[in-house]
């Protein structure tokens, strides 16, 4: 879980200086969270809904859910 939290900080850091904050800040889709999970090695990523992923690590399941704000 931690590797996660660390991969979303990531992505917000490393953006390009010249970017405009609001495509920084843009909410993300079910589906390009599940992209960057893949990306760094989760293979058991599953998209439920539009707002909901469910990860499995280590053998214990996680929901993630996205908030109407982008909240994770």
């Amino acid at each position: 879980m931690k590797r996660i939290i660390l991969a979303f900080i990531f992505i917000f850091l490393a953006a390009p200086t010249q970017v405009h904050a609001a495509d920084i800040l843009k909410n993300l889709s079910a589906n390009e969270v599940e992209s960057l999970l893949e990306n760094e090695g989760y293979s058991a990523v599953e998209v439920l809904s539009d707002s909901s992923l469910r990860v499995r690590v280590d053998g214990r399941g996680y929901l993630i859910t996205i908030f109407d704000d982008g909240d994770l």
